[in-house]
């Protein structure tokens, strides 16, 4: 389900994605000029750090809008692993959801501070 966040004056478009064992989350950081993935990455590393810490899997990929296709963008997605009981227990339900809404802060307080514009001005 493709959502947009707001926060520190940017906006930044991402994604859940959940099944019954994984839980997905997309992050979607639009690019110009040289900056393109193995540009972006190394400046999150202290956020995909964390993230691993958290259980997070994290990956990167270059990809373009379908609908237009000169717009650049960067797909950053962070996977976890799912306990068995989550659809059915409200503690890992809102476990995740605590986690998700603070790993999402971080990308936020992380492009900032690596001046990273989330969002097309």
């Amino acid at each position: 389900m493709p959502d947009t966040c707001f926060a520190l004056g940017e906006t930044l478009q991402m994604q859940i994605q959940l099944n019954v064992y994984r839980l997905v989350v997309v992050y979607v950081v639009p690019v110009h000029g040289a900056l393109d993935c193995s540009a972006l990455q190394p400046r999150f590393v202290r956020w995909e750090t964390g993230a691993n810490h958290a259980g997070w899997r994290i990956g990167w990929r270059d990809t373009v809008d379908a609908d237009n296709t000169s717009e650049r963008r960067v797909e950053v997605y962070g996977y976890a692993m799912l306990p068995e009981a989550f659809l059915e227990s409200d503690q890992h339900r809102l476990y995740w959801m605590n986690d998700i809404v603070q790993m999402t802060r971080a990308f936020f307080l992380e492009a900032r501070c690596i001046d990273v514009r989330l969002s097309i001005p």
